[in-house]
């Protein structure tokens, strides 16, 4: 399992005590009361920027046993791939930490922290790697996208006019596991992709298989 740095701590006891209602005045008024920096209010997780380094965010499940240890390692793996194959669209998820049912606990990840431009612009200008770019070359080689399409504040325009998913990724089935497999390598050597890249994208996919197959 992956440690997290989100401590089993009074903030993160009072947010698992509220239950699963999402609230957003009541999160916000959670985290000031503890000295956290509220970032966002989710149906199941609340996002704070993480107190030991401002460039990351928390994401705290509310109830975490929705989040086992199992599919903590395969959502970490999971936006390790997509990261990598559109860096301007996924944030890097950095840590993520899952909680055994029936044991006490907190859950959740540590991600990059995607910030929004202070210059406003029209959006022509604004978005300079648009999510519609993902979705067409995943269509166009074959490559499974799993996502929340449905609700538009799982989307972002971040400083580096990226349209970044800042939601968590659906995990796979292992046909569609199977397919990202075999179509990655040869996508990543195709478009110029680092060895380092590579590698690290082969890694996550070995690990998802090893998660996948118990």
């Amino acid at each position: 399992m992956t440690e997290v740095s989100i401590p089993h701590d009074d903030f993160s006891r009072d947010i698992i005590a509220r239950g699963t209602s999402a609230n957003r005045f009541a999160d916000e008024e959670i985290a000031k009361r503890h000295g956290r920096e509220y970032v966002a209010t989710g149906t199941d997780r609340i996002v704070i920027v993480d107190p030991t380094d401002p460039t990351r965010v928390l994401a705290l499940e509310r109830d975490p046993e929705q989040l086992s240890p199992k599919a903590a390692e395969e959502l970490l793996n999971l936006h390790g791939i997509y990261a990598t194959l559109f860096p301007h669209n996924f944030p890097e998820v950095y840590e993520a930490q899952g909680t055994t049912l029936g044991e006490e606990g907190v859950s959740g990840t540590s991600r990059q922290r995607i910030q929004k431009s202070r210059i406003p612009l029209p959006r022509r200008l604004a978005v300079r790697y648009p999510f519609l770019r993902v979705e067409a070359i995943c269509s166009e080689v074959g490559i499974p996208l799993d996502i929340d399409r449905q609700h538009s504040k799982n989307f972002m325009t971040g400083r580096d006019r990226g349209e970044y998913y800042v939601d968590t990724l659906y995990p796979l089935s292992r046909q569609q596991l199977e397919k990202l497999h075999a179509i990655a390598p040869g996508y990543m050597e195709q478009q110029g992709f680092s060895a380092a890249d590579r590698e690290k994208v082969a890694k996550c996919l070995t690990n998802l298989n090893e998660i996948t197959s118990y």
